[in-house]
């Protein structure tokens, strides 16, 4: 039984999930560039460029819908003259 344990333990921790993903930036026909920096079941953060600014989006997954906030991002290059 201990044997059995052991290799259910070393299986799980061999399949853990992988929580250092990369995500490719993706330019759309506008010229916008859109980057998922992270994601998890309910909520999705993306970093997105218009006209040489970056935008951080928020999206969480609720109940009856989603909820959206959009900010100006800390590293945009307007914010480094």
């Amino acid at each position: 039984m201990k044997k059995i344990i052991l290799l259910i333990a070393a299986m799980l921790t061999l399949s853990a999930c992988d929580t250092s993903k990369t995500y490719e930036p993706i330019t759309n026909s506008k010229g916008i560039t859109e980057q998922l920096i992270s994601s998890d079941v309910t909520t999705n953060i993306k970093k997105i460029t218009i006209e040489g600014h970056e935008y951080l989006v928020f999206e969480q997954s609720v109940y009856c819908g989603m909820s959206i906030a959009v900010v100006h991002s800390e590293s945009c290059p307007c914010k480094k003259q």
